[in-house]
């Protein structure tokens, strides 16, 4: 017999200290017991408003005003809305059989880019029928402000295809990476086209793998191409530049005329699920994931790992937070944006009881006895450092699929299993039956289908880690991997000695200088995994700190 999991109410988890506070300005609720409603993804509109894209399940979706009906297994959505939430224009993308949105993006005039994943044998699209090639086809959609669909790219081979990652440049012009994977015989394509605003192919470059996958593109204010996944085999580029190793994460760049500018791939990450660009600086979050055989759930774990490239594709730093636990602590990381400050986000789900973070605990309430995920938010700043973090979540799987970043607010959407989701005085309800989704466990791990959350956060100018004082000093991050950073409050032009200790009292690193303001960075990378203590003299000011070297 099932075990009923109790109405809970869901704790929005803040950070202790009141100046990190954040305010719900509003929060929506998608779909309805019928189906599932999933918000994939989200970019931001010219107006201050956003565009939202997904797929649902349900018999029909209620969006403001608009009611889309279901053609068949899964529909893809796509709405538009202004700052304050109101739906302003919503169609649905789909037939009879399962079709969703895979990837979104806007230009600057508020012309939407979409694309479009369909197992359908046909599909139509803009008034014209398009048919299903292979096992899946692809499509990318450009639609006006008003819905109104300007122009359609089909990608479809007798493989499975699909639109993985979508971006628009300075000038217009469309960047679409598309993966196909072919199954006689084994093969990973990956294709990166560049189109102008009206539809013109100015260039396309590929890529080759027995199987690999592209997973997000990003465009700096260049033109410049960067792309980023997984490749599980050697990795071939236009048929000249080869990327090898297994089972780790890529990042490629191309310049705005197509020229290749190189490729890196790296091995602490097992995929790279989202990039950024802010000013000359890459961002690419993503996991590293550990599988296990045996019982129970999720029977893996993964950290949630960040890191920041120089456009040449040369890493400046590493950040990773939770995956603590072997075999119960599988934390993915589906977004990552930049605010006006350089502050950067995360969102994502996570199974780890507790998340560790910026000084507080992240909790998991619902972890037991078998694992359910809660949504989060990390924030950290340009350096790495953890700034603050929140997690919410009930007794069943919740978490968050995007964030968008503006001046004074971030919105973060995603979906729920749980009841309900409470943030603040605000609530949505989730009324759909509950049901065993693994059988045969003792007790049993129950489900439902999800609803999607949109929800907007007003940011206060006090959402700031206050100053170190001359006498301390924070390291960051801890564990670290490659780049320790060490913060201190001390007067600007004092001197410094920092010397690295190993538990047996050995020094193995040692610095000394004069203290300008930034944080001061020690590549701890050669060092072997372990304790080390740091001992630090800032004018007259001593201090020590152990830190975690980590693998």
């Amino acid at each position: 017999m099932s075990r009923l999991l109790p109405v809970s109410v869901i704790l929005f988890v803040l950070l202790s200290c009141p100046a990190f506070a954040q305010t719900v300005g509003w929060l929506q609720g998608f779909g309805d017991a019928t189906g599932s409603t999933e918000i994939d993804m989200m970019h931001r509109l010219p107006d201050g408003g956003v565009v939202i894209a997904g797929s649902f399940t349900g018999r029909t979706l209620t969006m403001g005003g608009f009611t889309l009906l279901n053609a068949g297994q899964s529909d893809a959505f796509v709405a538009y809305l202004d700052r304050n939430g109101n739906v302003l224009h919503a169609m649905s993308i789909g037939d009879a059989g399962v079709d969703y949105a895979s990837a979104v993006a806007a230009d600057g005039e508020g012309n939407v880019y979409v694309g479009v994943c369909f197992e359908s044998l046909t599909i139509t699209l803009g008034g014209s029928v398009f048919l299903n090639r292979g096992e899946r086809d692809a499509a990318l959609i450009k639609a006006c402000p008003d819905g109104r669909v300007d122009w359609i790219w089909h990608v479809g081979t007798a493989g499975d295809d699909r639109i993985s990652g979508l971006a628009v440049d300075n000038s217009g012009s469309v960047f679409a990476a598309t993966h196909t994977q072919d199954t006689h015989p084994v093969q990973s394509n990956v294709t990166v086209s560049k189109f102008d605003a009206h539809k013109t192919l100015l260039w396309q470059r590929r890529a080759v793998s027995r199987e690999a996958a592209i997973r997000s593109l990003a465009v700096d204010s260049d033109g410049v191409c960067f792309i980023a996944g997984s490749m599980y085999y050697p990795l071939t580029f236009d048929d000249r530049y080869s990327l090898d190793g297994n089972y780790r994460a890529f990042l490629v760049s191309y310049t705005t005329d197509g020229e290749w500018r190189g490729g890196v791939t790296d091995s602490t990450f097992s995929s790279i699920n989202a990039l950024t660009i802010h000013g000359s600086a890459v961002y690419a979050a993503g996991e590293n994931v550990q599988s296990y055989f045996g019982w129970g759930w999720p029977n893996a774990d993964s950290k949630i790992l960040l890191a920041r490239y120089d456009g040449r594709l040369q890493k400046i730093w590493q950040c990773a937070a939770g995956g603590t636990e072997p075999m119960r602590s599988l934390d993915i990381v589906r977004d990552v944006q930049v605010g006006p400050d350089g502050s950067v986000y995360l969102a994502g789900s996570f199974h780890t009881p507790a998340i560790r973070f910026a000084g507080d605990s992240i909790r998991n309430e619902y972890n037991k006895p078998y694992f359910y995920t809660q949504a989060f938010v990390l924030v950290y700043d340009s350096t790495g450092r953890e700034v603050r973090g929140a997690g919410f979540g009930g007794p069943l799987n919740d978490g968050a699929s995007s964030v968008v970043v503006m001046d004074d607010r971030y919105i973060l959407a995603g979906t729920f299993e749980s009841d309900f989701l409470e943030l603040e005085s605000m609530s949505v309800i989730n009324t759909a039956p509950t049901r065993e989704v693994y059988v045969h466990q003792c007790p049993a791990r129950t489900g439902r289908d999800a609803r999607s959350f949109l929800a907007r956060f007003s940011m206060r100018k006090t959402d700031r880690r206050p100053p170190v004082s001359p006498d301390a000093m924070v390291l960051y991050p801890n564990p670290v991997q490659h780049f320790l950073r060490v913060e201190s409050g001390a007067a600007i032009g004092s001197l410094y000695t920092v010397s690295v200790h190993a538990m047996d009292g050995r020094t193995v690193l040692m610095r000394c200088g004069l203290h300008t303001g930034p944080p001061l960075l020690l590549d701890v990378s050669t060092l072997p995994p372990g304790i080390y203590v740091l001992a630090a003299r800032y004018g007259p000011h001593t201090m020590s700190h152990r830190f975690v070297r980590g693998t």
